[in-house]
């Protein structure tokens, strides 16, 4: 049995809708989204931004367990500290970045060294490096990544009292000899009477 001219047209337009339908495409719902960026990250939402504040300092790295978080670091901590070294000896230093919840990573940005001791000086790789001493001192050392400032303090450990520069094997304790005249070592032998007591060093 053939089908009616009606039929005919009812399979025709079943047709129709079925291939339209295939070929339907999703779109943008909402065109509210914007562009928002903090430091190393930006951020394109269809909602807006994400508020905050954020670090200018890599590493920046998705948060695990939490949707949608940044881990963003929080501190630059220099290990060994505290640490001590024996004069004429070297110390290698070691950063870290602290997050915001607690773990560590590694700096990603380049280091910065700094030494404030006149007797301790440091590589751009954080490599300490003492000579001989005129006694016993502490030293600071501080590191910069980005915009994260860390320091560590440092015993500077004199073993041999008789050993320093102009002062040296002249049998008088260095540390005497550095805190009297350390801006004046031509009268710190121990024959000289700098002070005209009638006592000599």
């Amino acid at each position: 049995m053939n089908p009616s001219p009606i039929t005919h047209v009812a399979l025709l337009l079943l047709g129709t809708l079925s291939v339209n339908a295939q070929e339907l495409t999703h779109a943008t719902l909402d065109s509210a989204g914007g562009r928002s960026t903090g430091g190393t990250i930006t951020n394109d939402a269809t909602l807006g931004g994400i508020g905050g504040e954020m670090h200018n300092t890599a590493p920046l790295a998705g948060r695990p367990g939490f949707a949608g978080q940044l881990w963003d670091a929080g501190s630059l901590d220099i290990t060994p500290q505290p640490a001590s070294m024996q004069e004429s000896s070297t110390l290698q230093l070691a950063t870290h970045l602290t997050g915001d919840d607690g773990t560590a990573q590694p700096p990603a940005a380049a280091m910065t060294w700094e030494s404030g001791s006149q007797f301790l000086s440091v590589s751009v790789t954080g490599l300490l490096n003492t000579g001989t001493l005129p006694g016993d001192q502490t030293a600071t050392v501080t590191a910069r990544s980005g915009d994260l400032l860390g320091s560590a303090v440092i015993s500077l450990l004199d073993f041999t009292p008789d050993d320093y520069g102009s002062f040296a094997s002249d049998n008088l304790d260095d540390a005497w000899q550095w805190l009297y005249f350390a801006n004046n070592p031509d009268n710190a032998q121990p024959a000289d009477d700098p002070d005209s007591d009638g006592q000599d060093n």
